[in-house]
């Protein structure tokens, strides 16, 4: 049927049209204005880590990435305790925790980086002037000191957990001045593989009491729930897997003990 009725626009409907007429102009634009970020890692990165993880960044990681990536600005900021900064301002967050605990519920998507064994270590000198304990307990009366704090947790090869507050003459949050106090033989240290490797191949320190450190360590890399990681944080958790992975392997390889991931 025909009709002789016209259609015509409402006053609402123009203004509404207006309004949403340069949409597709807008996306197409937003679009383009991304591009050089989708093809490559761009603009500035912030990570936040605890201060006693710093050291290993600084020989591998940082100028590696530096190397490969010149458009991106990396903002690397050391902290402790890392949890208190779990709600700030970052791209990613390097969290550690021991392998019988669990992380709080950050709402953040982990990257697992290591699982490592965490030793006592003391110079032979140490041991030479003071004695060798035999028993955690033990160490109560030794000069003890390590970026994690004073308490430290023991674990028998059945799973039995335990802990020694100790105490010494060193206070810090620094594996590097841990490691040069603990290699002048001044005292004993609750540490990590990677910073005595190199010591205990020359013999410069030794671990003690292996039989109450069946203990590991889990570092994690967090960053925030996203549909599109951008290519500077993909980039830079590629290359802490690749740097971890790799002292992994090596250092578990020659204590002849393996993970599971």
């Amino acid at each position: 049927m025909r009709t002789t009725r016209k259609l015509s626009v409402t006053d609402v409907g123009k203004v509404f049209y207006d309004q949403v007429k340069n949409i597709p102009y807008t996306v197409q634009h937003a679009q383009l204005a991304i591009e050089p970020f989708n093809k490559e890692p761009h603009g500035l990165l912030k990570v936040i880590s605890p201060t006693n993880f710093m050291s290993s960044f600084k020989s591998d990681v940082v100028p590696n990435y530096l190397s490969k990536y010149p458009k991106v600005k990396l903002d690397l900021q050391g902290v402790r305790p890392v949890e208190a900064h779990v709600n700030a301002e970052y791209d990613v967050i390097i969290l550690w925790k021991f392998s019988y605990e669990q992380f709080a519920d950050y709402n953040l998507v982990p990257v697992k980086l290591f699982s490592m064994p965490i030793d006592i270590y003391a110079a032979p000198s140490y041991l030479a002037e003071h004695g060798t304990p035999q028993t955690p307990d033990e160490l109560k009366s030794h000069n003890c000191f390590s970026s994690a704090g004073n308490r430290w947790p023991f674990c028998t090869e059945d799973g039995t957990m335990s802990y020694v507050d100790v105490d010494g003459r060193l206070e810090t949050k620094n594996d590097e001045v841990v490691h040069a106090a603990c290699q002048a033989g001044t005292g004993i240290a609750y540490s990590y593989p990677f910073v005595f490797e190199s010591d205990i191949k020359r013999g410069v320190v030794r671990p003690i009491l292996q039989d109450y450190t069946h203990l590991f360590i889990e570092l994690y890399a967090f960053y925030h729930p996203t549909p599109y990681l951008p290519p500077k944080i993909s980039a830079f958790l590629d290359e802490l897997k690749t740097y971890y992975r790799a002292r992994q392997e090596a250092i578990l390889a020659r204590a002849e003990i393996a993970i599971e991931d």
